[in-house]
């Protein structure tokens, strides 16, 4: 039998297959018929438990990579990521052990470019009895946090539940944040929920947490709600929405311009099973350095905090290099602000003829 499942389309074809996972994945076309399987236990266990199921495109190719989210039952207990290509071809350096505990239940982590380096990270939240924390990883397996020797990227520094995050900006500085609601821990020693938000440093966000319930008020579900952000209302800048214990709906809005392209997992669907596709790849205007959806000074002052007092880079390489020469430097600068004041050709049009030369 089989406990999770999933539709995605792995070969870029247009037409999703369907996953289904236990200890063995399975591949079935769009009629039902097998075309694949993998044996999940590899040489790692003797049995398996697939906990979860997503699909993201981590390597950038234009196709989403099928992630399951695997429990070893014995000899290793620790949770594993696989990461596979079309025809269930397991993904060179995969799987990576999370070093989790079975005896926990954190859900299948979340994927995006948190440190807006180009390549995706991974971060997955959970908790034990009394504390709770969020773990993180690079897309090779390593520690988010280089050299740190641990997976911990950011922990609340009083006790609470949490159980999912997701990674969104809403402080407009062009890098996501992890934000996570916390609950009341299971013998309620610090009965506060609140929502809290980690910079891509792991650093807790300034002003945060922000709280939902205090200890004098009775809760009335027990549910770990997971937040959604976006441009809720329609007013072009960043809200936040969920559900708290006091069964109330919290919203909130910030004095911040809503960019969806910082925000890559703005929300995150969570029902033990985590079917979520989810695509990454944008394309933008070249000149766009900021993902604005359109050229202005910002994008200019955006490559120069870039080049010079190390600001973070165009939210695509190519949006950057303005003039074709395979770089981003000041050059490609002087080429947006030429555009945008004196009615130069626009950024990778050279010869001003309407069609990109790069």
């Amino acid at each position: 039998y089989v406990r999770r499942y999933l539709s995605n389309d792995s070969d870029g074809d247009g037409i999703d297959e369907i996953y289904a996972s236990h200890e063995t994945l399975y591949q079935y076309d769009s009629e039902g018929i097998l075309m694949d399987s993998f044996d999940l236990t590899m040489d790692i266990a003797m049995n398996c438990d697939t906990r979860g199921m997503s699909a993201v495109d981590i390597d950038s190719d234009g196709k989403r990579e099928l992630i399951v989210y695997v429990a070893m039952l014995d000899t290793q207990e620790t949770y594993w990521v696989y990461a596979f290509d079309e025809g269930l071809a397991l993904k060179d350096g995969w799987p990576h052990n999370t070093g989790i505990d079975i005896f926990l239940v954190p859900p299948a982590p979340i994927f995006g470019d948190l440190d807006q380096n180009g390549t995706p990270d991974y971060f997955s939240a959970f908790y034990e009895l009394v504390q709770c924390m969020i773990y993180g990883w690079k897309i090779d397996g390593s520690t988010y946090i280089p050299g740190s020797g641990t997976p911990l990227f950011a922990a609340p520094k009083n006790p609470g539940e949490m159980i999912t995050c997701i990674m969104a900006n809403i402080d407009g500085d062009n890098y996501p944040e992890i934000i996570a609601e916390v609950n009341a821990d299971v013998f309620h020693s610090y009965d506060i929920e609140r929502l809290m938000a980690w910079d891509y440093l792991g650093n807790p966000l300034p002003g945060w947490p922000i709280v939902v319930r205090r200890e004098d008020q009775p809760i009335e579900n027990y549910g770990i709600a997971t937040p959604s952000v976006g441009d809720i209302n329609g007013d072009g800048y960043v809200d936040i929405i969920y559900p708290t214990s006091l069964n109330e709906i919290v919203f909130m809005s910030f004095d911040v311009l809503h960019n969806p392209n910082y925000s890559p997992v703005p929300f995150w669907r969570y029902n033990r099973r985590l079917n979520n596709v989810y695509d990454p790849n944008i394309e933008f205007s070249c000149g766009d350095t900021n993902g604005s959806g359109s050229i202005n000074i910002s994008d200019a002052v955006l490559l120069i905090n870039y080049i010079f007092v190390d600001g973070p880079p165009p939210v695509q390489f190519e949006t950057g290099d303005a003039n074709c020469d395979s770089s981003v430097n000041l050059s490609d600068a002087v080429v947006i602000i030429n555009y945008v004041f004196i009615d130069g050709y626009k950024p990778c049009d050279l010869n001003d003829d309407g069609i990109p030369d790069c």
